[in-house]
């Protein structure tokens, strides 16, 4: 290529946001061509938006009289025009930035106008006591100014927000954070502004690349990375996302959106560049559960922004903001729909593209769709967000596939890949959710030691997190180390989404005959939840198992006869009954069971049992020989129906029916004894 089409090139990079390819390409060109005036211009720009601005002067005086010369020059004057305005704050000497001034001065024309190194802080608030004096305390050395626009706040937060100086404002609430935060950009004074909530925080290390960020204006605003922390006191459970929240102060950038607002729109809208702060970060407290639950958050969002997607159903950010939302709500069906149609509409260029697809591909296996989940990833592949987030959910989806080396593959992969700066998305694999993945997957491969080294790492990161405490029981389960089964199933049971937990805990108690354990669990997790039928015949299989027929007894009565699961318990719940003296009760349950299953004997034999107890002899003699057509080699039934013959005085009756029970069971002493006395009797 020439040099014209070089920059033509670079020209195109740029419009796509690649500024680094660009800055390689006109680097290498102009090494080639050194007295190109035009290309030594470009590259004077490109190197000024990587913020490399001493090394900019250097083309500058090289490219005299190319068409882009003004345009580096005036570039570059305001850059060493802010530089000494922070050197004069801070009362230092730059004796460098001088000297590369004074080359630029020669070649810039008019003077620096709107711009600034004068920083102020842009809050809405509304009830922020508990978190406010933590957010501004962060800032108060780094900002100039402090705006706090109020919405309606009835506690302390304006008395904080005055304690450190604050502009105050005031704003009515019409549910458009959009709106409430461009009034607050009115107040400010700044010809920067940092935009940031009273949950958050601004971490210390950030100070540094925030003093360098307002000395170049060339730039419409910067990326930081906000830590979202969502588990008190426990830093390794965070969702990370990056947004642009420092920015210039001008008329033209403004809030989009009524929820989830946004300044980056505007920078698109008036072709103004932005850049990332590698170590501007913010931490969000927010998100934790006490917070989302004290401030019905999670409702509140939900709702906004299924206003937000009914007025723009072509917005792929409301779809996915929409998408989250339902994801941390536990709502994986509406998850699902809402990432389905985001990614339906999303371009390649989306930060939240990634982040939309793993939405959507845990939403379709926590829905027992793991085999469109793999499908998903895939495409994910072919959109080209081939990430730490797409292999966890490949991994995720191929152990419920029960395809376990391809999901071990991806997994270790995850754990190999970098977390890149912009990617938004839950930090949590790569602390530690990852590990328990991975240790999950090794587990159902047999691969216990290596499993347990997994799992016992993510819980020495994350003590008591339940998905760990939840494979660490699997995995004890598979060992037959039932007591740490047992105990990590209990401890993770009561974690929302965790229900299952108290019947696996149920299971193992059983194994180890711990009936009155079981029991308790049992009936504890059918009470809960009385659709689990599972769980009542758990409780019942354990008041059996103990002999405790009350407690069976109101076991059954709690789910009442129609769901009694089958004749047999109907039968066990007649005997019950008829150990607490309720003896119509008990012939019910057992014609019932009759009438349930008429082929079943025992159902027969034990409704004959009862009948001869209560002395009505004829009807036990015909419950028996209806039992004994359906079982007819059971010598035990044979000597009751003799016994009834007995009562009936019916000898030739009896005498049939003991010596049957004597030929099917030769040493039967009851038949024996009875033959016997009917025989002397004749």
């Amino acid at each position: 290529m020439n040099p014209k089409q070089i920059i033509e090139k670079a020209h195109q990079l740029v419009g796509e946001n690649e500024y680094g390819p660009a800055q390689e390409l006109l680097l290498e060109a102009v090494g080639k061509y050194p007295e190109d005036i035009d290309l030594n211009a470009e590259t004077g720009i490109i190197l000024c938006y990587g913020q490399k601005e001493f090394e900019a002067v250097d083309f500058l005086v090289k490219c005299d009289v190319a068409e882009r010369q003004s345009l580096l020059a005036n570039l570059l004057r305001d850059y060493f025009y802010c530089r000494n305005l922070l050197a004069q704050k801070v009362n230092v000497i730059d004796d460098k930035g001088a000297a590369k001034a004074a080359i630029v001065a020669k070649y810039s024309t008019g003077k620096p106008e709107n711009i600034g190194i004068k920083l102020s802080a842009s809050l809405i608030v509304k009830n922020e006591e508990k978190h406010l004096d933590r957010c501004l305390a962060s800032i108060k050395d780094i900002v100039d100014e402090i705006v706090v626009v109020d919405t309606g706040s009835t506690d302390s937060t304006i008395e904080i927000a005055e304690k450190y100086g604050a502009k105050i404002g005031h704003f009515e609430w019409c549910d458009d954070f959009g709106a409430a935060r461009n009034a607050s950009l009115e107040l400010c004074t700044g010809n920067w502004v940092l935009w940031i909530d009273a949950d958050e925080a601004l971490d210390p290390e950030s100070f540094g690349q925030m003093r360098e960020a307002v000395m170049r204006p060339q730039f419409g605003g910067y990326f930081m990375k906000i830590i979202n922390f969502m588990e008190k006191g426990q830093d390794a459970n965070t969702y990370v996302h990056t947004a642009v929240r420092l920015f210039r102060n001008i008329p033209e950038i403004r809030f989009t959106g009524r929820i989830h607002e946004q300044i980056i729109g505007s920078f698109k809208d008036h072709g103004y560049v932005p850049a990332t702060l590698t170590k501007g970060v913010l931490h969000h407290f927010g998100y934790q559960h006490e917070t989302m639950v004290e401030k019905n958050k999670l409702e509140r969002t939900i709702n906004m922004l299924k206003k937000e997607v009914a007025e723009c159903p072509q917005e792929p950010f409301h779809w996915f903001n929409l998408a989250n939302a339902y994801s941390v709500a536990m709502m994986p069906a509406d998850a699902e729909q809402s990432a389905r149609k985001c990614v339906e509409i999303i371009d390649g260029e989306a930060p939240y593209g990634p982040a939309t697809f793993q939405i959507l591909c845990s939403s379709l296996t926590a829905l027992e769709r793991a085999g469109e989940a793999l499908y998903f990833c895939n495409k994910a592949i072919e959109k080209g967000y081939d990430t730490v987030l797409n292999e966890f959910e490949k991994a995720h989806a191929c152990l419920n596939l029960k395809n376990y080396d391809e999901g071990l593959v991806a997994i270790n992969r995850c754990m190999e890949m970098e977390w890149p700066i912009a990617l938004t998305g839950d930090f949590g694999i790569k602390t530690y959710k990852g590990h328990i993945l991975r240790g999950q997957i090794l587990c159902d491969m047999d691969r216990f030691e290596e499993s347990e080294a997994d799992i016992n790492y993510a819980l020495s990161v994350h003590p008591g997190f339940p998905m760990a405490l939840f494979a660490k029981a699997v995995l004890c389960e598979r060992l037959e180390r039932y007591d740490e089964a047992f105990d990590s199933y209990l401890a993770c049971a009561d974690a929302p989404g965790m229900w299952a937990c108290k019947k696996m805990a149920g299971r193992v108690a059983t194994k180890q005959e711990r009936h009155l354990d079981a029991m308790l669990i049992f009936q504890q997790a059918f009470e809960e939840r009385p659709t689990e039928m599972e769980c009542w015949h758990g409780w019942a299989q354990a008041c059996l198992s103990m002999k405790d027929l009350q407690s069976f007894a109101y076991a059954c009565e709690t789910i009442g006869e129609e769901r009694i699961p089958s004749a047999d318990f109907l039968v066990n719940w007649g005997r019950a009954l008829a150990e607490q003296q309720d003896l119509d009760g008990a012939l019910a349950k057992f014609g019932a069971a009759i009438s349930r299953a008429p082929e079943n004997a025992n159902a027969y034999f034990n409704c004959g049992d009862l009948l001869y107890q209560m002395g009505h002899f004829q009807e036990a003699a015909e419950i028996y020989q209806l039992g004994l057509q359906r079982e007819p080699a059971n010598a035990d039934a044979w000597f009751v129906l003799g016994n009834c013959f007995a009562q009936l005085n019916i000898p030739a009756g009896a005498k049939t029916s003991y010596t049957q029970a004597l030929v099917i069971a030769p040493e039967h002493s009851g038949a024996k004894h009875n033959l016997e006395v009917v025989a002397e009797a004749a």
